[in-house]
Order: structure tokens, then sequence, then C-alpha cells
């Protein structure tokens, strides 16, 4: 699908980032747009020149939006005909960016970032703004056929060697990273949340680590090891009385590293699988072709990028009934988009809704089908054919939607809760309006 589709979010992160009229521009700023547009001039005649101004100070945005302005530009084969130049701040991991210097024209600098960030408030549709708000859901194959465009060093697999012997991984072992969202997660540094404000105590993505733990010790089982990935030191850590194989990285072995970058970023780039939720930390391994398997996916669109992911969602409890909400009711409430707002989450509470997340089982049911998928020994009969048509129902792939959906709902979740998507919807998704 072209990127002239955007998800809800992608449009309101577009609205907040243009100038409210409120700005001040200083005569250096107006003479760095002057000399912006000499240079597009000289360069015309060769090439477009455009400025992609780098999401740097956060997780998401920066590793999803610029990975998928790569994968687009590779997949439309139109790289000879523009010149990139990309601007970043100090980034929130560095060894992205140094990934991303290796191939492209790559200036950092604090100080050009800001003036640049306040010339594209004011001048918001100029073409010399490289388009960097798509995060690569609902784009189908531009994310998944050019594969992953960034590429890890020899220097930063030898390094990665020696962090997996630091942590006691043995050579030739296979790791998983997991993570579940916590209230003190932020998708960037400088964001200070108010301990009063709605977010800090009914933010609908949190969920709880313990529901990860029977995952969790089922790989270990297996003989993988398991990182519980984050940034910073969560309130729950991991119970004491577990399996060896399981490494607290978040509240143990993070906060004593001279560069925790590096390890955030190269344990799930080579991970088996990265078992996650709607956290944007995954995306340090989905960016690098890692399977992902989602777990407590809420709103429903932001599940499964490429064909080798495997998602579930949460639930919404009807407390007017004492049942779980059939899948079509909550995606006619406005679920199916991928950003619920504050006014939203308001309504369903006054009507009864409560999002409930994935159960310990339905966690461990999402991580035993995500490795028979990637150890090819998933087998899918006629029953599951029958399942996944009850879930193409309620979300449908038809029409436009046809080539955007990827990823695999998990099975046994179908099984179990198959009164809920006994409703069909016949409709698109709503997120799909174009821009």
């Amino acid at each position: 699908m072209a990127s002239g589709v955007s998800t809800r979010k992608e449009r309101i992160w577009r609205r907040q980032a243009e100038n409210t009229g409120g700005e001040n521009h200083s005569v250096s700023d107006r003479a760095l747009w002057v000399l912006i547009g000499l240079l597009r001039f000289v360069v015309q005649p060769v090439a477009q020149l455009r400025i992609a101004l780098v999401h740097c100070r956060n997780t998401g945005r920066f590793l999803s939006t610029t990975e998928f302005h790569l994968r687009q530009r590779a997949y439309r084969g139109d790289s000879s005909a523009t010149l990139d130049v990309f601007v970043s701040g100090t980034p929130i991991n560095k060894y992205i960016l140094s990934m991303l210097s290796a191939r492209e024209h790559v200036i950092r600098s604090d100080r050009l970032w800001r003036i640049l960030n306040r010339l594209k408030r004011r001048y918001p549709k100029h073409p010399i703004w490289a388009d960097l708000t798509h995060t690569g859901w609902m784009q189908g194959p531009v994310w998944e056929n050019p594969g992953p465009q960034l590429v890890l060093t020899e220097g930063m697999h030898e390094r990665g060697a020696a962090l997996r012997r630091e942590l006691g991984i043995p050579e030739g072992a296979r790791h998983v990273c997991i993570n579940a969202r916590d209230a003190d997660h932020r998708d960037s540094p400088d964001n200070v949340l108010d301990p009063t404000d709605y977010w800090a105590t009914d933010d609908f993505r949190n969920c709880d680590i313990a529901n990860y733990m029977k995952a969790a010790e089922y790989l270990a089982e297996e003989g993988y090891w398991v990182v519980r990935m984050g940034f910073h030191s969560p309130r729950v850590r991991l119970p004491k009385k577990r399996h060896f194989q399981i490494l607290d990285y978040a509240s143990d072995i993070r906060p004593g590293l001279a560069d925790p970058e590096f390890a955030d970023m190269y344990l799930p780039a080579t991970a088996r699988f990265f078992l996650g939720c709607t956290s944007g930390l995954y995306l340090y391994a989905s960016i690098f072709g890692v399977p992902i398997a989602y777990a407590n996916m809420v709103p429903f669109l932001e599940c499964g990028r490429t064909n080798n992911d495997v998602f579930i969602w949460k639930k919404c409890f009807d407390q007017n009934s004492g049942r779980y909400l059939e899948y079509a009711d909550a995606i006619e409430a406005g679920m199916d988009s991928d950003w619920l707002s504050v006014e939203e989450l308001q309504a369903y509470k006054r009507r009864g809704l409560e999002i409930h997340e994935n159960s310990a089982e339905e966690i461990l049911d999402l991580t035993r089908e995500t490795l028979m998928r990637i150890d090819d020994k998933w087998q899918q009969g006629l029953e599951e054919n029958q399942l996944r048509e009850d879930f193409e129902r309620v979300f449908p792939r038809h029409g436009s939607h046809e080539h955007t959906y990827r990823g695999n709902m998990c099975t046994a979740f179908l099984r179990q809760h198959r009164r809920l998507f006994a409703k069909p919807v016949s409709d698109l998704l709503v997120s799909e309006t174009p821009n």
C-alpha cells in the first residue's frame, strides 16, 4: 500500500508537528532557510535534495520511521533520484544512528536539529522535507519485501559475543527477549510524566510482567536464555525463584553497564524472537527482521508487520453483561485504530467497559505457536483454516486492506475465544482513511 495511507497515530503526530503560528524565527533561522533553498536549486539538475529530520528522542518513532523510510525507498527503487540528508540530535541509541551513518548522509547536531525543526513547523508542506511520518503499519509489502536496511557490523558482533559471555550466555546458545510495558515506561527519556496525569495510572497499554513468566519458564526449559528488556529499573522485579536462564536485564544488569545503549540494541537485534507488547522496544528486533510475538495488543491495528509475527489482543470486558465484548463490537467502538484518546477511554469507562490484559496461559500459547512457526513445525489443518476465516470476518483483508495487515492471530487464542470472533465486520478499518 502506498504511503498515502496514514494511521490515526501518524496523523496526530503530523498535526502536532505543524506550526501553530506562535514561534519566533531568528535571523539565523531565516538565513539558513535561504541557504537550503540555494542548495536545493544547485542540486536539482542531479537529484532532489531532501532533509530527513530524524525523530531521535523517541524509541518507537526513531526506529520505525527511519527504517520505514529506507525500506520504502528501496521498494520504490528511487534512491538515485533523491539525495537525502538525515539530521539528528543526540539519539536515544547511538548505535542505530551509526548504522544509518554507514550508508546515508547524516549530520548529528542538536543545535541544527532544533533550528530545522522550527523551520519544518513553519513550512511543513515544503518538498525539502523527506516524509518521516510513517511507522510501517498498514504498509504491507513496502515494509516486508525490502527486508532490513540497517546492518550490524563485524565489530558489533564481536562486542556482542563479549556481552553474551558477560551475561553468562554460552556460545551458540539462543536467546529470546521479553518486555512488558509498565507505568514507568517512557519512549523518550525527555518525557517526565506528571504522577497526577491520566496516563500515570490508567495507560491502557500497560501490562503485568508476571503473566509472561510461564512463557519464560517454558522457553528456558526448551533451552533458550530469556532476557527481560527495559530502559528503566522496573517497580516489579522478576521472582527470585526462577530458572537460571531467565535474566532480569532491566532490573539487575542494565543499571551496572557502562554503555547500556549497545546491549539495548544488540540483544533484541540478535534474538530468536521478541515476546513483547505495545511498547516500542520490540522495534529493536523488528527492524532487523527478528520475528515478534505480540501480547496485550490494543488497539487492534498494531499487530504484525511480517508474516512471521504472531499476536493476541487484549479483551474488552462489559460490566453490564458480565461478559467479554465481541471483537466486532469493540472495533465498531473505535478499537481498530492504533491509538485511543483519553476522551475515548473515559467514554468506555462510563459505558462499563474495561480493557483486560492477556493471561499467563494465553501468552504461553502465543509463545509456543511462535516457536513452532519459526522452526517450520507449524501445521495448519481444517480447524485452523476455519478459525482463520472467523478472524478475517472480524478483521477483513479484502479490498485495499488485502496487502496491509500482516502477522497471524494465535490459533489457541482464536479457539479459546471463538465466541468473540463470531460476529463479522463488513467495513474496512476506520484507520485506513487517507491523508
